[in-house]
């Protein structure tokens, strides 16, 4: 127990305290908050926020010793209930995150003076993404640093006496003395402002994954850390690439030390702060009643009783506002429930032609031919970055055939390039072959199954401007190729390649005569004509599918450069025709007055030929954001980047040619530096979309909307834990990667993927199995590790594996089937029975997004059935869980708190799988368990061979004391005692079930 405040030495602080009572006790008239404000501050550098005076009803309280419940007790003085109201909103374009209560506690309380609290109306404005300052600045000795999650405010943390308002010792006729501000639950002002100085903001029990509130600078305020040796001088810490504050327990605190040391911003009384680390000058303190929200602003959380609904996740982490480098496993992205605004939200498609995927943007692991890494230009990509950075990066996204046509079929349609009308018309057996001519938009793929003809028959107009590849054709001339591409849906079509610039060798006939050739100038042009037409179409939403040519090989980028000044191709030179003038854009060509100069600017910025055409992209995509900007609709605008394929190993099956880098850019709902660790297919970008702005597509597919994975919003756990199964497809060679297991069938008659592993000395055996996380939990970027980079096959030596993944990439050829009729767009996916066929999810058109069903809708012709083993990925196919299974996540005031599996995933649910292990018994004997017994799935705890070494187990029962230890406290020489016990109690069970391996129970 710490020493008593009254044994301190006298100090200047304790004179002040002195004077103060004096003052109250000799009943001079005498204003303690004003004597409180003008007390010698610690430094110069302090900043404060005046409280407001927006008063509503009051609390009709008294003075006792009772807890005050919530809300019965909770009464005005007509007997009226006083609801906590709390809404906060996160407002992604004005960059701020505001707080609106009435600052009553939602929680039990106890009123330990006489001030009755009253409604305080806050609106509290604070920034969206939090900036680190350059310097410290000192928060108020008592006046307002925070805001609770439940709204109200957090005071520092001295009273208005001068005394510590956290450790409060005094005589209980000793005065002044202060009543309650120590506890948990706070207590109110004067002025009848309820307020929190405890640490613990309104919650009673916190640990260091609870999230407690924001300080006023607007990062978040976070529980106590059992050891806070590693937090900074203001309660702060970075955790995962944010800053973050985490209160102390009070035994972290020495209250004996003064309240100010020198002439530090920090004070010694850190409780809740010691300072803020970030920015305040883009916060605001003011009254509600008044306040208007701004119309960007959508809510995050909210208690029921004000404008939010209740619930809704948890007030999110804020980034800091700098480059994000540590990828995070779910994005900070806001709840997203539709367009912000009434008008739907305007989408473009980028996909440029063979574009490298540079190593800042996290590229998998390349085969040992290709080692080498790449690396932006020297003047960086700062347009293709503020895609990134400024939107939502998919750390995992694939392409689903390694080919440029075949990867635009998937895109365009959300479905698998298998399923083509242009091969499922023909009399083909057995695997459909996937290649280029053979995948086209045609009949109903090109009239209505696709996303440029479902957005124009809801409202959209539609474009496509660049590199088509999708439309067989003879004797092609632009104006009948603009034709037949509007037949697929589109309004609008130019800039327009209808092939490769060397498709001469192709069976449908050439396209170029040579005299032109790569033109991002013009094809821009085109865009930006298309996006700022209102006149043609009306003011209607627009769907832009833009795909330049650059920086493909069929022709020389360096050509449209070279020599400088009078290059070999013209800005003026184009498929449609010559020009006549320079067309002119905004960001590129205008600023310049001609396009020969624009264009020897890139060359300025380039030392490589690489670099030009990455360079000259990325000036297009500045120039799109510009008209965008211009025409005052970015904000409601879904920009989406995109490879076609990757490059390391294009043309095959392999992670280097089907991994791919995806950036989504949407201001009004998706918050700056979001990432999105779980793998994602360029198929469901259409369901994502249809699911975003509210269209039923009547179609099939094959594709699933993430949306709900970037929301928060409680969806299959499956989608987050990364083990949903994707296909890629090429030639007759077929790949599925389930989680870190990846199988692929190679055809051995020289196919593409064939001939590329056999040159980069990657496997070509018919049947491969990979483990991409190499015995982890985790992807493999390392190229000295990840098995396929390596050539470490382990089809033969996991047969349990190979027979589960085989059946699954069966499951999907019979499917994908041309004598499949009518097509079957049942995913297969991993079953969660050992005996059984691979899991499928029913998924009828009418819904873009549907949940997984509990029972499969059809089964495989070939009635795969995986049999029982022990590996990892066994464990993780018989796991089960139910995403409203209840778990046991605190004991408060004798009561079991309970949380669904799904709310897990909106958590830090590894610390809380890992460290909250108790169990829990009530009255009635129901026996409630921790979350790695009933969250399985989740908490990755499946398993014979499952052991945490914070789990529990009985060790027996000594002079009527029950004993219970965690696995790690299991010691060598008590290791075969405890590991014979037996015996289970109040849900704790013995040493060999809970530990294991430690009792060598199980050995993998």
């Amino acid at each position: 127990m710490k020493p008593s405040t009254s044994r301190r030495s006298i100090s200047v602080t304790n004179l002040y305290r002195f004077a103060l009572s004096y003052l109250l006790l000799s009943e001079k008239h005498f204003d303690l908050v004003s004597a409180q404000k003008n007390q010698k501050q610690c430094s110069n550098n302090i900043a404060r926020f005046d409280s407001v005076e927006d008063k509503g009803r009051c609390l009709d309280w008294t003075r006792g010793k009772n807890f005050i419940e919530y809300p019965d007790g909770f009464l005005d003085s007509s007997s009226q209930t006083i609801f906590n109201k709390v809404d906060i909103y996160r407002c992604p374009a004005s960059e701020k995150r505001i707080v609106v209560s009435n600052g009553i506690p939602g929680h039990d309380v106890k009123q330990g003076n006489n001030n009755k609290p009253c409604e305080i109306n806050w609106a509290i404005t604070l920034p969206l993404s939090p900036v680190l300052s350059g310097s410290k600045k000192e928060i108020p000795f008592g006046g307002i640093i925070g805001i609770a999650k439940n709204g109200v405010p957090c005071f520092g943390p001295m009273e208005v006496y001068g005394s510590n308002a956290v450790e409060v010792n005094c005589a209980p006729d000793e005065k002044p003395c202060i009543k309650d501000a120590q506890y948990f639950y706070g207590h109110a002002t004067k002025n009848s402002v309820w307020h929190f100085h405890n640490p613990y903001m309104g919650e009673e029990n916190p640990d260091e994954t609870t999230f407690l509130g924001y300080a006023l600078d607007g990062f978040p305020i976070y529980g106590p850390m059992n050891d806070s040796s590693s937090l900074d001088e203001c309660n702060g810490k970075e955790v995962d690439g944010e800053y973050r504050y985490h209160v102390r327990k009070k035994e972290h605190v020495d209250e004996l030390l003064e309240y100010c040391d020198g002439n530090s911003e920090a004070n010694n009384w850190k409780y809740i702060l010691g300072c803020y680390k970030g920015v305040v000058t883009n916060t605001e303190v003011q009254a509600a009643s008044n306040f208007e929200i701004p119309l960007d602003c959508v809510c995050e959380f909210g208690s029921g009783h004000g404008k939010c609904p209740e619930g809704g996740p948890e007030p999110s982490k804020a980034p800091v506002s700098s480059p994000v480098t540590s990828p995070v496993s779910k994005p900070t992205a806001p709840p997203v429930s539709g367009p912000t605004s009434e008008k739907k939200p305007n989408i473009i498609i980028m996909q440029p032609d063979d574009q490298l995927f540079f190593n800042e943007w996290t590229p998998p692991p390349k085969p040992p031919g290709i080692r080498r890494t790449v690396t932006f230009p020297d003047n960086g990509l700062p347009n293709l970055e503020t895609l990134r950075l400024d939107g939502l990066q998919m750390m995992q996204a694939y392409t689903a055939s390694p080919v440029c046509g075949t990867s635009r079929y998937a895109t365009i349609t959300g479905k698998y390039p298998s399923r083509a009308a242009s091969s499922r018309n023909k009399p083909i057996s057995g695997i459909a072959e996937v290649t280029i001519p053979t995948t086209k938009l045609e009949d109903e793929d090109c009239s209505k199954e696709n996303l440029p003809a479902t957005f124009k028959a809801n409202g959209y107009r539609t474009g496509m401007v660049g590199k088509w590849h999708l439309t067989k054709f003879q004797d092609y001339s632009y104006p009948k190729g603009q034709d037949e591409i509007k037949k697929c849906g589109f309004d609008f079509v130019d800039g327009l390649y209808y092939e490769n610039l060397n498709a001469m060798d192709y069976p449908e006939g050439f396209v170029t005569d040579g005299s032109f050739s790569h033109n991002m100038e013009w094809i821009t042009y085109e865009a930006i004509n298309f996006i700022e037409d209102d006149n043609t179409f009306g003011d209607k939403p627009f769907f832009l599918y833009f795909n330049p040519t650059v920086p493909h090989a069929s022709s020389n980028v360096e050509d449209s450069f070279e020599p400088r000044g009078n290059p070999k191709y013209k800005c003026t030179s184009t498929p449609r025709g010559d020009l006549g003038s320079d067309p002119m854009v905004k960001g590129m060509t205008s600023e310049y007055g001609n396009c020969n100069d624009y264009r020897n600017s890139v060359l300025d910025r380039s030392k490589t030929e690489a670099d030009i055409g990455n360079i000259w992209i990325d000036d297009s995509v500045g120039a799109l954001l510009q008209a965008l900007k211009d025409k005052e609709v970015l904000e409601n605008t879904v920009f989406i980047f995109q490879q076609d394929h990757g490059q390391a190993t294009k043309g095959a099956i392999y992670e280097g040619g089907s991994r791919i880098p995806q950036f989504v850019h949407y201001p009004a709902l998706i918050e700056k530096g979001s990432k999105l660790e779980t793998p994602v297919s360029v198929i469901d970008l259409g369901p994502t979309l249809y699911d975003l702005v509210g269209i039923q597509a009547d179609y099939s597919y094959d594709g699933r909307s993430w949306l709900d994975a970037i929301s928060h919003k409680a969806v299959p756990t499956n989608f987050y834990r990364d083990d949903r199964c994707l296909y890629s497809e090429l030639d007759k060679d077929r790949a599925v990667r389930c989680g870190c297991y990846k199988y692929l069938r190679i055809d051995q008659a020289g196919s593409s993927t064939h001939s590329k592993g056999q040159k980069l000395k990657l496997s070509i055996d018919t049947h491969n199995l990979f483990d991409l996380c190499d015995g982890t939990s985790s992807y493999v970027t390392d190229p000295t590790k990840n098995m396929e980079a390596n050539d470490k096959n382990i089809y033969s030596t996991d047969s349990a594996n190979a027979k589960i993944y085989s059946d699954l990439l069966q499951c999907h050829l019979d499917r994908t089937s041309h004598s499949t009729t009518p097509p079957d767009y049942t995913p297969c996916e991993l079953s969660t029975d050992p005996t059984s066929a691979p899991k499928t999810t029913s998924e009828p058109s009418s819904e873009p997004s549907s949940e997984p069903s509990s029972e499969s809708s059809s089964e495989p012709s070939s009635e795969p059935s995986p049999q029982p083993s022990s590996s990892p990925m066994e464990s993780q196919i018989k796991c089960e869980e139910g995403g409203r299974d209840k778990f046991l996540f605190k004991v408060k005031k004798g009561k079991p708190k309970l949380e669904k599996c799904e709310w897990l995933l909106k958590q830090d649910f590894k610390k809380i799988c890992g460290k909250k292990v108790n169990f829990f018994v009530d009255a009635e004997n129901v026996v409630y368990q921790p979350a790695q017994n009933v969250c399985k799935k989740t908490c990755e705890s499946c398993g014979p061979c499952y052991e945490n070494p914070n789990s529990k187990f009985y060790a027996g029962t000594k002079k009527g004391k029950h004993k219970i230890l965690t696995c790690k406290k299991i010691k060598p020489k008590k290791k075969d005692k405890l590991c014979k016990m037996e015996g289970v109690y109040q849900g704790y069970e013995s040493a060999s079930k809970v530990c294991p391996k430690t009792c060598t129970v199980c050995i993998e």
